[in-house]
């Protein structure tokens, strides 16, 4: 078992997407190691790692024997998958102790990963982060449960902004997605009602009345819709995972079942990249131009 006497755990990132390399990177600012592989990843992942200072090694087994805390950062439909195949390459010269998974998925899915990883013998961390990559040292939260949340949360506080949910796991999952269901049922509403205005002329207008009299609203709008584009598939498996979860607890869902379909017709909305951030420096307008007149959100 790791001690907080002991020197600071390499820590091993699986997969370096945005947000993996965004973790990474801040990790590596306070004294941590930091290893990933690229094996099948794209040329686009392999760049951004190197970029941001990670060491790539090999192969997943590599991470294993590298690092001590291994950490799942993948699409929300392939945490399970991620987890099976870690335990799968398990054996006595890994390193690995502590599974974190930081991926958006509903409580049940969480507790799944959960049993497969300790059933090898390794501790777990539900990580459920709040807020944009770019932003994850100054504007999200980390919310932590499970029997490791403890130990992880005092790796990861220098970091960011946390919160100990207590020892069972999909509690931290579950506050991720409230606030998720939340900022992105404001995000659909947003679309819908701008397509209306629009069409009756009011566009500009309507913008300026929602800063005046919702500026927190508009605060949230504006930072999170230009980044909808790229991120509209992921957000939408999430929604289907909430409605599930929903469903299961007997509440029947209506309005995030409409924030899934708004964010399924965005998925297939093609937004020119612009920058370094991609479709996340395109102007709100000409964004908000492009998703209102996408034939996906017309009768």
């Amino acid at each position: 078992m790791l001690e907080s006497n002991q020197p600071l755990p390499t820590f091993g990132i699986l997969q370096a997407g945005e947000l993996g390399t965004a973790l990474g990177r801040a990790l590596l600012d306070r004294g941590h190691a930091v290893v990933t592989t690229v094996a099948d990843r794209s040329q686009r992942t392999a760049d951004r790692a190197r970029e941001a200072g990670l060491e790539i090694v090999d192969s997943l087994e590599d991470v294993l024997h590298r690092a001590e805390v291994i950490v799942s950062v993948v699409p929300s439909v392939a945490a399970l998958h991620m987890a099976q195949r870690v335990v799968q390459r398990l054996n006595e010269d890994c390193r690995a102790e502590i599974y974190i998974d930081a991926n958006s998925i509903s409580p049940i899915s969480c507790r799944a990963v959960s049993q497969v990883v300790s059933r090898r013998g390794l501790q777990f961390a539900d990580l459920a982060i709040h807020g944009l990559a770019s932003e994850l040292t100054s504007n999200a939260t980390g919310y932590l449960s499970g029997d490791a949340a403890e130990q992880v949360n005092a790796w990861l506080t220098p970091i960011m902004r946390t919160r100990l949910l207590g020892p069972t796991a999909g509690r931290a999952s579950a506050m991720n997605m409230l606030l998720d269901g939340m900022s992105q049922g404001i995000a659909a509403l947003f679309i819908e009602l701008s397509a209306l205005g629009r069409e009756m002329g009011l566009q500009a207008e309507s913008f300026d009345e929602y800063r005046h009299y919702y500026p927190a609203v508009a605060e949230i709008v504006e930072r999170l819709l230009p980044t909808y584009p790229h991120q509209a598939p992921n957000r939408t498996e999430e929604m289907v995972e909430l409605e599930q979860t929903l469903r299961i607890n007997g509440i029947q869902p209506a309005m995030i079942a409409g924030t899934r379909r708004t964010l399924a017709a965005l998925s297939r909305l093609e937004v020119p990249a612009t920058g370094a951030q991609g479709a996340g420096n395109l102007p709100l307008s000409t964004f908000i131009d492009a998703v209102v007149g996408h034939q996906a959100l017309s009768v």
